[in-house]
């Protein structure tokens, strides 16, 4: 989906982002708590001082991936969108709003995935200079694709894979 309300731009860390979290993750609980493990946020607006887009990007834990797909209709009623040809990786992906205000991805807790998005938040949260590194190839990647979301990812992914292996080296 390409248009005028779905480009790519960023903004400059927002306090707001917290507080935001805190609310659609109440709402989230009240609605699939009893079907889910954990709610995380994750993405960029999780990590204070960095800029991104304003999307808050939520991760939701389960046993079994196929466990997410029972929680569609609980999420469409908080005006979740499942992408059902979304493949980028293990995970069942929803959007919400347009303009897009969130993101959910449903994950398993025993996999990568999960792991990977915990352990490149945690680190940019304790390394500021990485997270300005960061910040700095998002905006080359959101002026060169800004109206591609699927390139703008790509660009990002290299850096990305780096910090998690680092990351996890430095936790052995």
């Amino acid at each position: 989906m390409n248009s005028k309300q779905d480009t790519i731009f960023l903004v400059h860390y927002d306090p707001k982002w917290k507080e935001m979290f805190a609310s659609e993750k109440s709402n989230l609980e009240k609605s699939i708590g009893d079907k889910i493990l954990s709610i995380h946020h994750i993405g960029s607006t999780a990590v204070h001082g960095l800029g991104g887009k304003p999307i808050i990007d939520i991760m939701v834990a389960v046993n079994k991936l196929e466990a997410g797909l029972d929680l569609i209709v609980g999420l469409e009623k908080l005006d979740y969108h499942y992408e059902s040809n979304d493949s980028t990786e293990k995970r069942l992906f929803f959007r919400k709003g347009m303009p897009r205000t969130h993101h959910l991805h449903i994950v398993e807790k025993d996999s990568f995935v999960f792991q990977k998005h915990l352990v490149f938040r945690d680190y940019l949260r304790t390394h500021p200079n990485i997270a300005a590194e960061y910040f700095t190839i998002k905006q080359e990647m959101a002026e060169k694709f800004h109206d591609n979301r699927t390139k703008y990812v790509e660009g990002k992914r290299p850096f990305i894979d780096k910090i998690v292996v680092q990351a996890m080296e430095e936790n052995q």
